[in-house]
């Protein structure tokens, strides 16, 4: 302003009325994000008639600088100097939008906090999220400016070491800690727990000493005792089927061919019952002796019926017997009409 008062020849009201026209040309760039440029019509509006005489004291002072714009207009660039004014470039408001747009989305911020826990990615130093000024102050450090942002862009910092990457300090990246090796704070555990996303989520976290606490636990635990599964042993069944019929001299004949009184003796029988331990303790004390056969009804008193028609039952060998009979009967019968078709 001094220097302004020089230009001006100490001439108070010029002086004055360049530094009015100045502070208004910095609250329209800011306003309208023009990166410290306005435009000769805005000193026009600001000093309509006035507005060459300002403009040269401006610039004799070093307030005002003639450029060309970016569309090829000439434009007047006000000084930056940060401790006289200072306005915000259009790409760091939209950075600190983008930024506020982030700390809105939860989805985002649970789960870094969730997987870099309360400690700094670049320095590894413990941060802390309720402190505001020192230099442990707990931040969230975005490696592509905030950017249609991730979890993957998006890291826990330390103040320090963000202040340090926004100044061009180039910073190695650490690897995010194991879920054995996370710290979390109160505040951290609490902050976490209590979001309505992260209990929709089901993520619930805990403290670093109660997860090693929870893998001794497991660790020493004795192993679960094996079920035995109980196995059903069934025993073979035995299947009886009628015998097979028996081949003489090389050929078998069915027992459709059979005579009447073969066909009707092969019957199935069912298996005796067992006799009891009183009849069985007989067999055993008798096994020579054998039954007197029933007599038939028409046969005289004392007579035993041997003929294929009486009384006896009829057994396995019966039955047998009277195959090979009737196979010997039917080749009789074959070999006397050959006989008889070789004489003729």
């Amino acid at each position: 302003m001094i220097r302004l008062l020089e230009v001006c020849d100490g001439d108070h009201l010029l002086k004055n009325e360049a530094k009015g026209v100045l502070v208004d040309l910095v609250s329209i760039s800011a306003a309208h994000a023009t990166d410290y440029l306005v435009g000769y019509g805005a000193v026009s509006q600001v000093a309509p008639g006035r507005e060459k005489i300002v403009i040269e004291n401006l610039c004799n002072a070093g307030l005002l600088f003639r450029e060309e714009g970016p569309d090829g207009r000439p434009m007047l660039r006000i000084v930056d100097d940060p401790t006289l004014f200072h306005i915000r470039l259009k790409e760091e408001m939209e950075l600190d939008r983008r930024r506020a747009k982030d700390k809105r989305n939860p989805e985002l911020l649970i789960a870094v906090r969730v997987r870099d826990g309360d400690q700094c990615r670049w320095c590894g130093k413990t941060v802390d999220w309720r402190d505001r000024r020192s230099a442990r102050s707990a931040t969230y450090d975005s490696l592509n400016g905030h950017k249609e942002s991730t979890p993957e862009t998006l890291v826990v910092a330390c103040h320090a070491c963000n202040s340090k990457r926004g100044a061009g300090e180039v910073l190695e990246l650490r690897d995010p800690p194991t879920p054995d090796e996370v710290y979390y704070t109160v505040a951290s555990i609490e902050f976490i727990n209590n979001n309505q996303y992260a209990q929709d989520s089901g993520i619930h976290v805990v403290s670093r000493k109660e997860r090693q606490a929870q893998r001794v636990a497991q660790e020493t635990r004795p192993p679960a005792r094996q079920a035995f599964v109980k196995h059903e042993i069934r025993e073979p069944q035995v299947t009886t089927s009628a015998p097979e019929p028996v081949a003489v001299d090389g050929f078998s004949d069915p027992l459709d061919d059979a005579p009447d009184w073969v066909r009707e003796g092969h019957i199935e029988t069912t298996p005796a019952k067992p006799a009891d331990s009183a009849a069985a303790q007989a067999e055993d004390t008798a096994p020579h002796q054998e039954q007197e056969p029933a007599q038939h009804p028409d046969a005289a008193p004392g007579s035993v019926q041997n003929n294929h028609h009486g009384t006896r039952p009829i057994t396995a060998q019966r039955t047998t017997a009277g195959l090979e009979h009737g196979c010997r009967h039917r080749r009789r019968r074959r070999n006397r009409r050959r006989g008889g078709r070789q004489r003729e």
